[in-house]
Parts: structure tokens; sequence; C-alpha cells
């Protein structure tokens, strides 16, 4: 499987972290990693021959990436079966499936803030195809406050909540009963205090977009 992955928070917030701890368990031999954002391969990924980079300065969340994002690069994350962002920000003119992670629903203080982040996250439901999350609060947050009706993962919080099911009520086109258990090899990571370790998290992600491919 050919995957995009949004490269561009690496080393910003807790979007960077995230996706720094789950990168290296998604860069298998049996996958090919675009890393949307990056000059060169980061020395920590354990098979790098099986990435490519893409060069893109497109700042997330700017008005050139929700308008006007380079054809170039599109054509190119295109080319890809599906594309995985560790935030919600997700270009202009992608085609494939995508799945971004919305971490948790936070409004700003200020009316103008608040009302820019509600469409921001209303764009994000609307061009994905599954939404990723840390925890089964921000799960249920998600489900409520943004009235998703598109799959929401669990993925650090407990026994991932796509295997378990949904806790109030079925969301539409939900692929859980087409993912089969998978678990990626790889090194240790700590685990975050009270949750899966980023290897689990990871394998509840290659689930999902492994289900986009057999559909």
């Amino acid at each position: 499987m050919r995957i995009a992955v949004d490269c561009r928070m690496s080393g910003k917030s807790e979007s960077g972290a995230f996706l720094e701890g789950v990168l290296p368990f998604l860069n298998t031999q049996r996958n090919t990693l675009l890393l949307v954002g990056c000059r060169s391969v980061p020395r920590f990924l354990p098979n790098p021959e099986f990435c490519e980079c893409l060069e893109c300065d497109v700042r997330p969340f700017s008005a050139r990436e929700l308008l006007f994002f380079p054809e170039k690069s599109a054509e190119e994350i295109n080319s890809c079966d599906v594309y995985f962002s560790p935030c919600f920000s997700i270009p202009s003119g992608i085609r494939i499936p995508v799945f971004p992670t919305i971490h948790d629903v936070v409004f700003p203080d200020s009316s103008f803030g608040a009302f820019r982040r509600r469409l921001l996250y209303r764009r994000a439901v609307a061009k994905s195809d599954g939404i990723f999350t840390l925890s089964e609060s921000g799960r249920e947050r998600i489900n409520s406050r943004l009235k998703c009706r598109k799959p929401v993962f669990a993925v650090c919080d407990g026994e991932p909540s796509c295997i378990t099911g949904n806790s109030e009520g079925e969301q539409e086109n939900n692929p859980a009963e087409k993912i089969k258990p998978e678990f990626l090899s790889g090194g240790t990571f700590p685990e975050i205090s009270g949750s899966p370790s980023y290897e689990k998290a990871a394998s509840l992600i290659m689930q999902v977009l492994d289900s986009v491919r057999t559909e």
C-alpha cells in the first residue's frame, strides 16, 4: 500500500509528537510512505528505502492550502492509495480516501477564532472518509459537538473503539466490520501513561487504512 503521510506538523505541538510516535511503525516493508513536507527521510525511520519525499512549503490551515494547493503536489498525493494526517488540515484537490486526526474539539475564546475553528472542523469531517482521535472522550465530543456521522476511531485510550463498536448509536459507512486484527513489528516506544503504545496505535491505524483497499 502507498500511503501519503502529512509530515508538515513534525516537531510541532501534539500533532507532531503523535506523528513521530506512530510513523516508525507505519514504515514497514509492506508499505511505501510518501512523506509530504519532508526534504529528506527522517533518520529515526527503520526502513528509509520504503519512503519517498514530497517537498511542500504550504502551511497547514492556510488559505493557500485550503483553496490553492499546488496541482503537482496534489497529483503526487492522489497517486497514493490513501492520505493520513496527524491533524485535521486537508489540502484542496485530494481525491483519494482521507483520514485526518482530530485530537480534541477545542474552541478559542474569541468569537472569530471559534467560528474559524468550527469551519475547519466541519471541513475536515466533510472531506474525510474516517477520523482518528486519541481518546474515547475525544471521540464522543467529535460525534456530539461536530454532529459527525463518519467513522471515528479512538487509537490511544483502552481497547480500540472501532473493534468494540460505537457507544452512541451506529455511524454510517463504518468499516469496522471489514477490519481484521493485524499487528506490526518494530522497535519499542515509551507507552503513553494509561494508554496503549504508539505501536498499538499504528496497528489500529493500519487496520483502518487497509480496510479501504479491500472495500
